[in-house]
């Protein structure tokens, strides 16, 4: 948590310096830095938050039973607000945040595709390529259409944001079943509140809708999974040591098949 709120606060105070150079000069800019400076915390902590995580994952050489799908959402959404950030005026502070985001997520990618077994990994690498292709497709089919490309772009990022601040909600039904939360990450959660609530306030300051939409959902999502999270916290079963071995070893270790055999050569 230390390395987090460090890191944090140094990319926040770059971020500022950034502003106070290249930011909007208009007469509520003042505010609006302010705004986008906070915004820009709360989504560096949910950024960093996973890091506990891939620690963990680099430490046990398995990626265990987690899962790729909130770092692969996340990094889309982080690319279509750095598309509508390039076509939007004046947004400066969605293009710095989202390309800051955009970087982490790829690297969490990268450490899961390394430490996964042979099928989660082509699954991550298959929706990385997905996504790839829809960003490209997006940003040529912006240009194409009537619509403004900052409409079309962001009606496109407010819905994948608002299934980025949702994606963790996956792992409910595994926590519902085990009555265990060991996989339901308590920060990613904190991360997404403290994130969601960070920029409805730059949203509103700068009266944007296709950010105000997303925020306000994340929010009320990321109350929901703090809601799932303390119950479950109150109400977990302790698992026995045979179930224990059985949730680490869901996905063998990187190199080994089921039989607990060598078969790196095959990946």
């Amino acid at each position: 948590f230390f390395c987090v709120f460090i890191t944090s606060y140094v990319s926040a105070a770059i971020y500022i310096h950034l502003m106070l150079l290249y930011g909007s000069q208009e007469p509520n800019s003042v505010v609006v830095r302010i705004f986008g400076a906070l915004g820009f915390t709360g989504a560096a902590i949910l950024f960093l938050s996973p890091t506990s995580t891939f620690r963990r994952i680099v430490r046990e050489r398995n990626v265990l039973a987690y899962d790729h799908t909130p770092y692969v959402v996340s990094f889309v959404q982080c690319g279509f607000w750095i598309l509508y950030g390039i076509v939007q005026p004046d947004r400066l502070e969605v293009l710095v945040t989202n390309a800051f985001g955009a970087f982490l997520e790829l690297l969490y990618c990268s450490i899961f595709i390394r430490f996964a077994s042979k099928i989660p990994r082509t699954r991550c690498l298959r929706d990385l390529f997905f996504v790839f292709f829809c960003l490209a497709f997006v940003g040529l089919v912006a240009h194409v259409l009537p619509l403004p490309p900052s409409t079309f772009v962001g009606l496109i990022a407010s819905a994948v944001n608002i299934l980025m601040y949702g994606s963790p909600l996956r792992i409910t039904h595994r926590v519902i079943s085990t009555k265990s939360i060991e996989f339901m990450p308590l920060s990613l959660t904190l991360g997404t509140f403290s994130c969601s609530a960070a920029w409805s306030a730059y949203s509103y300051a700068v009266g944007d809708l296709f950010i105000v939409v997303p925020s306000f959902s994340g929010v009320l999502l990321a109350i929901t999974q703090l809601i799932i999270y303390s119950f479950f916290y109150f109400h977990q079963n302790t698992p026995l040591p045979s179930q224990q071995q059985q949730q680490v070893h869901l996905y063998p270790p990187y190199g080994q098949d089921q039989d607990g055999d060598d078969d790196s050569s095959k990946y």
